[in-house]
């Protein structure tokens, strides 16, 4: 069953651990970085995500996979962002595209027998812009029902976040309660040791 359809860029976090104090300019920023794999093995299932950074604007990659390394995949989720970078701060403005595209020939079937997405003319690997739709997913005898954020969330508040690099690898600061990344006051700023927000140069 696919377990994982509602993508969203969020600052969260909860231990604290000062990663350093390296600094972070809109030129280190470009290029393609990526997190590790992770694993679910209560589903038996994985992901990877990746962010590709060009000057002002991100294209954010969640990629799903029906085994534990991240090997084969089932699905790839795409969104483009704006942003602007100013020293370590980062912050990610308007959303123009969100793009899902199937790679399983198992979930394809299922996707065009449930009319995911409202579509039942689904092709394989091929990108399909599902941005404001409400879709719901049906495969085997399992089923799982989301919403899909749509243009209106992402064209939402500015996420106001901060970023630097530590030894090589891009570092992406978590928020809390008081520091949620919702204003420029707000901003998330807390660095972690943590896999959740260590991203690496691809």
């Amino acid at each position: 069953m696919l377990k994982f359809f509602l993508i969203i860029i969020v600052l969260i976090g909860c231990d604290k651990d000062e990663a350093g104090d390296n600094t972070t300019g809109s030129s280190a920023l470009n290029g393609t970085w990526a997190r590790e794999c992770s694993s679910n093995p209560v589903g038996q299932t994985s992901s990877r995500e990746f962010r590709i950074m060009d000057g002002s604007s991100m294209t954010y990659i969640y990629r799903g996979y029906e085994d534990l390394e991240c090997s084969n995949k089932i699905f790839s989720y795409q969104s483009e962002y704006s942003i602007s970078i100013s020293g370590e701060n980062f912050d990610i403005h308007s959303f123009s595209s969100y793009k899902l595209s199937i790679s399983d020939e198992n979930y394809l079937v299922s996707a065009n027998g449930s009319a995911f997405c409202g579509s039942s003319d689904w092709q394989l690997s091929i990108a399909r812009d599902i941005g404001g739709k409400t879709c719901r997913w049906t495969h085997t005898d399992s089923e799982s029902s989301s919403s899909i954020a749509g243009r209106e969330a992402f064209n939402g508040p500015t996420i106001y976040g901060s970023a630097k690099l530590v030894e090589g690898s891009l570092w992406f600061a978590a928020g809390d309660d008081d520091n949620d990344g919702s204003s420029s006051v707000k901003r998330a700023s807390t660095y972690e040791n943590s896999p959740l927000y260590i991203w690496y140069k691809q």
